[in-house]
């Protein structure tokens, strides 16, 4: 049985965040915000971003309730969680990960240090990516 997802108000205080896929790559991005104020219809995020307080179903997109931008209903913000942040430390290590290989040029014996731990690994083969 599907459990029934908590659709409440925001509340000053509460800590919510925002996911963007990269439009080019694999790239996700994590905002994480506090809701600083609340006027009657909106609550106002320490970055300034304001949102409707009013609680939108998920989607097929996502499995969490939202709250959408004022201006922008398509921009949502959720709950933050403990698994969000999890979520978001370990896409970030990936990232950082990424980038020091594409900047990275390796010597010959930096090479030879990498073969030699794949092969004692037995990892060599040369995976296909599959996207």
């Amino acid at each position: 049985m599907a459990e029934k997802k908590e659709m409440k108000r925001l509340e000053v205080g509460d800590k919510v965040y925002k996911k963007e896929h990269a439009r080019w790559g694999g790239n996700i991005y994590y905002s994480f915000e506090v809701v600083e104020r609340l006027t009657k219809t909106q609550a106002v995020l320490s970055n300034g971003i304001k949102l409707i307080n009013e609680p939108v179903k998920p989607s097929f997109s996502e499995d969490t309730v939202g709250y959408s931008v004022h201006g922008d209903r398509w921009k949502k913000w959720h709950i933050q969680t403990d698994e969000i942040i999890l979520e978001a430390k370990a896409e970030k290590k990936r990232q950082t990960i990424n980038s020091w290989f594409e900047l990275r040029k390796f010597t010959e014996s930096e090479k030879q240090i990498v073969y030699l731990k794949f092969a004692e690994l037995g990892i060599l083969e040369a995976k296909e990516e599959t996207n």
